[in-house]
């Protein structure tokens, strides 16, 4: 059973009577538990810039969640079906400057305040779980440290190209049908675009270094340091002299100016990455003092969240009992059918 709810939040939660912006969220419950007074789980997409994802009937996780929980799929401000974020809307703000002050308030901090005012229009006060993915899961770490009475239990995942379990698999099908003779063919060229394009979502480009950013600047961060590792200049890689490495999520400033649905972006992007006045996301000393449940799952292999970091932060919240598994990577979540998050919900709650 679906219902849908529209919130208005402030655009600037310390600003709470200037500019509104509205936050869709679709709430599920299985159809004969519908009256039934269950806890609430907020789900908290990956990206940055992804709506919620849009469950067939009770597919992946949602069959396991479903089973105890109210589940609300919440698209997190800028995407889905909440005030959009696009390469449309955000020539309103007139100038780079003003623009770039407008995309500062899609953080994790502001995510964390919609979703409390949220909590408490749809619970009555009452804490609810929380599962994160991805971004999702540094999202609700920022909720341990900013909300920590708006939670009962947390978990913590840590899908994308070849992070994925069937990823390498998808790369090879799509340059195996690369060529029609000896030309590209027009499939090809159309998956490729499909796969290099942000039209689903702007903001996971513009904000994916501002949005982990406290007291300094990204200054493009990922092309950067880049220039210290050599070995991923694909020069040799072409001349025939070595392999071609991949360097992963990264997002390089050229990326704006060369996909059209970005190009409107560019300039209040490189403001973003100069700015140094970020706030903090993260409260080590409230992380170090947690009383929620939390369960965290770290896949061994994650191209994404190295565990080199996610163990020792995991090891900073006080009680969180991770899992440490090379059975899944980063989809681990999504492809298990429940697995993972039965596992999270039988570790938070102390039967795992």
């Amino acid at each position: 059973m679906l219902t849908d709810h529209t919130f208005a939040v402030p655009l600037d939660h310390d600003d709470p009577s200037g500019e509104q912006i509205e936050v869709f969220a679709r709430e599920v419950v299985a159809a004969g538990d519908a009256p039934a007074d269950l806890p609430w789980l907020l789900f908290l997409q990956g990206g940055p810039g992804f709506g919620s994802p849009r469950l067939s009937g009770r597919s992946s996780w949602l069959d396991r969640a479903l089973s105890g929980y109210r589940v609300l799929l919440l698209d997190q401000r800028g995407t889905g079906r909440s005030t959009p974020v696009t390469r449309h809307t955000i020539a309103a703000w007139g100038s780079a400057r003003n623009q770039a002050r407008y995309l500062s308030f899609f953080r994790a901090d502001a995510i964390v305040a919609d979703a409390e005012l949220i909590r408490r229009r749809l619970t009555g006060g009452e804490p609810w779980a929380v599962l994160g993915q991805s971004f999702g899961g540094f999202c609700t770490v920022t909720y341990l440290s900013k909300a920590p009475e708006g939670l009962r239990e947390a978990f913590v995942t840590l899908g994308h190209g070849l992070g994925q379990g069937t990823g390498s698999d998808e790369l090879h099908y799509l340059l195996e049908g690369a060529f029609a003779g000896d030309q590209f063919s027009d499939a090809f060229l159309y998956d490729v675009y499909r796969q290099l394009t942000f039209a689903a979502g702007p903001l996971y480009a513009v904000l994916h270094e501002p949005c982990y950013a406290q007291g300094a600047a990204t200054r493009w961060s990922a092309q950067r340091i880049l220039a210290e590792f050599g070995e991923f200049d694909p020069g040799p890689a072409l001349d025939g002299e070595c392999p071609l490495l991949f360097t992963g999520e990264m997002i390089y400033p050229w990326m704006l100016s060369r996909d059209p649905v970005l190009r409107s972006f560019q300039t209040a992007a490189d403001l973003l990455a100069e700015h140094e006045e970020w706030p903090a996301l993260y409260d080590p000393s409230q992380l170090a003092a947690n009383e929620v449940p939390v369960a965290a799952a770290v896949y061994f292999d994650d191209m994404y969240v190295p565990r080199e970091l996610s163990v020792p932060t995991a090891e900073a919240v006080q009680g969180l009992r991770a899992w440490v598994t090379s059975e899944y990577e980063h989809d681990g979540l999504r492809v298990s059918e429940g697995g993972v998050l039965d596992r999270l919900i039988g570790l938070a709650q102390g039967l795992a």
